[in-house]
């Protein structure tokens, strides 16, 4: 596992943004992400991919009967875009013994 703190350091690194900025940024995205989708948007966050929200709902026999009471199930989607796609397609495995 890596957590928000080893990754804002290692953005950090790679770039003129202070770790503590890029905490504030991920922690600021955290937040804004999810209200978003559930405004009903889909987030498109570029090369890396979008994130939607799929729901589960029970069948209605005529549209009028359909309902926010119906769903039963929220769940948050992401699709990945092709750029990292091949970032996963390309990545080597080793077993590790823990």
């Amino acid at each position: 596992r890596v957590n928000f703190r080893q990754l804002a350091n290692q953005i950090a690194q790679i770039s003129t943004v202070s770790s503590i900025d890029t905490l504030a940024v991920l922690e600021a995205l955290l937040q804004v992400l999810p209200q978003q989708l559930a405004d009903g948007k889909i987030v498109d966050l570029g090369e890396f991919g979008t994130f939607k929200l799929r729901i589960k709902s029970d069948g209605s026999d005529t549209p009028e009967a359909v309902n926010a009471k119906n769903i039963t199930k929220i769940m948050p989607q992401f699709a990945p875009r092709k750029a990292f796609k091949l970032v996963i397609e390309n990545t080597e495995f080793t077993k590790t013994t823990d």
